[in-house]
C-alpha cells in the first residue's frame, strides 16, 4: 500500500471515494478542513524485494501495478510522482504473544498491528497507551509485572481486531469478484470487535504528588 498526500482538486467534502478492481484499490479522502486529501494505493502482488530508502523504485511498483488503470488513476500517479511525504510498505500485521519483556513495552502497532484494513489502528494504540500509563501507576514497584498486566487486558481484544482485518481483506476481494455485497461484512460483528473491550478506571493522581512510575 502507499499513501501520500495531495492538493484537494477533487473537490472532496468531509468525503472518501475508492475504486476497487481485482487485486487493487485506489481512492482518497478529504484532510485538513477539505484543503487536501489522502490518497492510498493498494494492490496484491507476492512478496517483494525493493529498496526500501528509495522512494523512486517504490513509486515505480505503484505505477506498474496500475499501469492502464481508468477512473482519476492516471492522475494519483501524477500526482504520486511529486509527493514529498509518500509513504510505502507491505499491509501487514504484527502478531507477539507477550507486549513486553521486563521494563520493556511495546504500544500500538510496534506490539500488535492490526492493519489499515482492520480500521482500529488509532484505537488499538490510545487503548494501549492508557493501559500502560494506568498499570504502572497502580503497580510501579514492578514495571514488568504492569507491562504484563496490559498484555493480559489487551490480548483477546487484539487478536479480534487482527481477525477483523482478516475477514474484512476477504470480504473486500469476494465483494469485487460479485460473490458478496456490501453488507455481508456484518456491521454488528465489527462493533462487537472493536467494543469488545472494558477500559478499567485507575485512580486519579493526587496533585503535587511525585509519580513513582
Amino acid at each position: 500500500v502507499a499513501v501520500f498526500g495531495a492538493p484537494n482538486e477533487f473537490g472532496l467534502d468531509r468525503w472518501q471515494t475508492f475504486r476497487q478492481t481485482p487485486g487493487t484499490l485506489a481512492g482518497m479522502y478529504s484532510a485538513r478542513g477539505n484543503a487536501e486529501v489522502r490518497i492510498m494505493m493498494g494492490f496484491e502482488s507476492p512478496g517483494l524485494r525493493y529498496d526500501r530508502h528509495d522512494a523512486g523504485a517504490q513509486k515505480r511498483l505503484v505505477a506498474d501495478a496500475f499501469a492502464g488503470a481508468g477512473w482519476c488513476v492516471p492522475r494519483l500517479l501524477e500526482l504520486m510522482a511529486d509527493a514529498p511525504d509518500f509513504y510505502f510498505d507491505s499491509m501487514c500485521q504484527v502478531r507477539m504473544a507477550e507486549h513486553s519483556r521486563g521494563r520493556v513495552g511495546l504500544v500500538g502497532d510496534a506490539g500488535y498491528c492490526a492493519s489499515p484494513l482492520s480500521g482500529q489502528g488509532t484505537s488499538l494504540a490510545m487503548v494501549g497507551a492508557y493501559l500502560v500509563a494506568g498499570e504502572l501507576a497502580a503497580d510501579p514497584d514492578d514495571p514488568a509485572r504492569a507491562l504484563a498486566a496490559c498484555t493480559a487486558r489487551m490480548r483477546d481484544w487484539v487478536v479480534a481486531n487482527q481477525q477483523l482485518a482478516l475477514v474484512a481483506a476477504e470480504r473486500t476481494r469476494e465483494r469485487v469478484d460479485g460473490a458478496a455485497t456490501m453488507e455481508s461484512l456484518d456491521e454488528h460483528w465489527v462493533a462487537s470487535a472493536a467494543n469488545g473491550i472494558v477500559l478499567p478506571e485507575y485512580p486519579l493522581p493526587v496533585p503535587g504528588e511525585p509519580s513513582r512510575a
